[in-house]
């Protein structure tokens, strides 16, 4: 059985926490209340907490998938996950 990425983190600047916002809400993801937060949202198979000094955690079964396909090359820009032997 393959093993799959439960939870992940990285920093978001200014621009890049509120593009991310801003794609949750227009995906009709479910706000919710966490403390310290800047927000959280809640999708069908992950969520996201962008604490107020800018750390982005992304927790639940498709983290993967959300941090391949979404949240490298549509919020910060890159794809890096996947990619370490190239970046290094």
């Amino acid at each position: 059985m393959a093993q799959t990425m439960a939870h992940h983190s990285c920093k978001l600047n200014e621009m890049q926490a509120s593009k991310l916002e801003n794609f949750c809400e227009l995906s009709g993801w479910e706000r919710y209340a966490v403390q310290y937060a800047r927000y959280a949202y809640r999708g069908a198979t992950v969520s996201v907490i962008a604490y107020q000094k800018g750390t982005l955690v992304v927790q639940g079964k498709g983290t993967e998938e959300f941090v391949k396909y979404t949240l490298e090359p549509e919020i910060l820009g890159g794809c890096w996950l996947g990619y370490d032997e190239v970046h290094h």
